[in-house]
């Protein structure tokens, strides 16, 4: 004891004979642990995070997650998927409890609330089909979530559910929203639930204020026809695994379906040339608990790089 009470004093005595020494030092750590942290927190959000929904583990990502904002208005995908497509998909395979599908729709004009809790402005809102809240398992914090009778037909169900961020920054909390009337693009909407608080939707990243019926497409994007228009891929799309069911067998059966549609109906509706490129092309299917994300291809890009590089010098 008596050794380690002079050690102690020894270690306190040198940092005030050195001053300049010691303030170098502490303020290198701090920027060095800083730096530390902040990087762990943005591999952490971008890598390893799961979506803050129920089982993110048993979600899986149909096509390729990377792709969050593409869309292809010309050749059809299975990157992205048609509504057409995505709806066979959904409909056909025997390896998912359920498939949803989502679109990003940036910069809708809105204007929502009353008085001077009202807002007016800009926002990211998001199509989404009937079940996506409930094939993520995400229950709705006030009112109730869209449902699969919300997007039954095209304009039938102008209704929008809020994120629990939008509603709290722009809305003031309003405890009375739910069955208020919104305006987006001009056309009059019905908020019938607000999200719990953390949930920001299916993509790492991205402020999503607002899930509305994929049905309502023409709406909320207008000028544009594309729920019956297998040549324009937009939507991107999560399933669940039913128990038992690996990714491979997921990747097989999803194919297997693909093929049998366009051998079937949908192949009838598609232009030769797209037909025989359908034909070759392999849908993906891979883990979808961290959602989609702009971020994580250029992050696994670099880490690879790194990896390169490391295993050069270690050779070396």
């Amino acid at each position: 004891m008596e050794t380690l009470l002079q050690d102690i004093r020894y270690a306190l005595r040198m940092p005030a004979k050195s001053p300049g020494f010691t303030t170098v030092a502490v303020l290198t750590l701090a920027l060095g642990i800083g730096a530390n942290t902040a990087i762990f927190s943005l591999v952490n959000a971008v890598l390893l995070k799961m979506l803050p929904v129920k089982d993110p583990g048993q979600l899986v990502v149909v096509g390729d997650p990377l792709r969050v904002h593409n869309r292809s208005m010309g050749d059809p995908q299975v990157a992205l998927f048609s509504y057409p497509l995505y709806q066979e998909l959904a409909a056909d395979n025997q390896v998912f409890s359920g498939m949803l599908a989502s679109a990003e729709a940036h910069r809708l004009r809105v204007a929502a609330g009353k008085g001077p809790e009202g807002f007016s402005g800009d926002i990211t809102g998001v199509l989404v089909s009937g079940n996506y809240f409930s094939v993520l398992g995400v229950n709705a914090l006030l009112g109730r979530t869209i449902t699969p009778e919300d997007d039954m037909a095209a304009g039938a169900h102008p209704v929008a559910m809020l994120s629990y961020g939008f509603w709290k920054e722009k809305l003031g909390q309003d405890p009375n929203i739910v069955g208020q009337s919104i305006h987006i693009n001009k056309f009059t909407f019905t908020v019938i639930g607000v999200a719990p608080d953390g949930f920001y939707g299916d993509t790492v990243g991205d402020k999503q204020d607002m899930w509305i019926p994929v049905t309502m497409q023409q709406q909320v994007i207008t000028g544009r026809a594309w729920l019956d228009n297998f040549n324009a891929s937009w939507l991107h799309c999560i399933a669940r695994l039913k128990p038992g069911v690996s990714i491979d067998q997921a990747r097989a059966n999803l194919n297997l379906v693909l093929q049998q549609s366009l051998n079937g109906a949908l192949g009838a509706k598609l232009h030769k040339d797209d037909l025989d490129n359908l034909k070759k092309a392999k849908i993906e299917v891979s883990a979808g608990g961290g959602g989609f994300s702009d971020l994580r291809g250029g992050f696994v890009v670099s880490f690879r790089n790194l990896g390169c590089k490391l295993r050069m010098l270690i050779n070396l």
